[in-house]
């Protein structure tokens, strides 16, 4: 499979470019629209925009721990001095948990490890 080019990408809105990039076994970050840089209320508002096919939800399925650690490390990383890394930083050892739900399952604790190796390069 050849890898797909910036320019190969239709400037769709960015869920869709996620799955766009999910027919190729890829995901490339890329944003053409302000809902990348707000507080999260517009991406909510409009998170049913675009639904996975079965097949794309089996791929997302497979690598969206990954992808998702992938994003907390950049964010984390990347912005050293932010609210959000100082945050976590002022956790210090303390483990994380988060309490995740789905429709139609109960709630999960899960402890978010990926955070707290994050917060480790962070100190």
């Amino acid at each position: 499979m050849k890898p797909v080019k910036s320019t190969d990408i239709p400037s769709f809105t960015p869920k869709v470019m996620v799955i766009y990039c999910l027919t190729y076994k890829t995901l490339k970050v890329v944003s053409f629209s302000g809902i990348a840089y707000g507080d999260g209320a517009l991406a909510q508002k409009k998170r049913k925009l675009v639904k996975l096919t079965p097949e794309q939800l089996i791929v997302w399925s497979g690598m969206s721990i990954e992808t998702m650690k992938s994003i907390a490390i950049a964010k984390y990383t990347q912005n050293p001095g932010s609210i959000a890394s100082t945050v976590l930083k002022n956790t210090k050892d303390a483990e994380l948990w988060h309490i995740v739900t789905s429709r139609g399952k109960p709630s999960e604790l899960v402890r978010f490890e990926h955070l707290e190796y994050i917060r480790s390069s962070l100190l």
